[in-house]
């Protein structure tokens, strides 16, 4: 994506924190193969969507940067924080 290329991936966890299915990339589930050339080949046969993934792709890697990194990673923290709290609340008093 930062070198203005479009991008095919599977959902993996770290590829999902900047690549937005249809958007900034194309996502495809872990081992479906089918999905994958499909939109490999979607890709080659249509260049103005190409284009269009590679750019929305680099402009969203250009506005990521080092607060964009600790606010995401907050954010993450605190939500599975709470999670926890929440069961352990549940188990503890129930």
């Amino acid at each position: 994506m930062s070198c203005g290329c479009a991008l095919v991936s599977t959902k993996n966890g770290g590829v999902e924190d900047f690549g937005v299915d249809n958007y900034s990339a194309l996502l495809c589930d872990v081992n479906n193969t089918k999905d994958i050339s499909k939109k490999i080949i979607s890709l080659l046969n249509d260049s103005s969507f190409r284009v269009k993934i590679a750019n929305n792709g680099l402009e969203m890697v250009k506005s990521m940067n080092f607060f964009w990194i600790v606010l995401n990673f907050l954010k993450m923290y605190f939500t599975k924080l709470i999670i926890v709290i929440s069961l352990v609340f549940l188990i503890y008093f129930f």
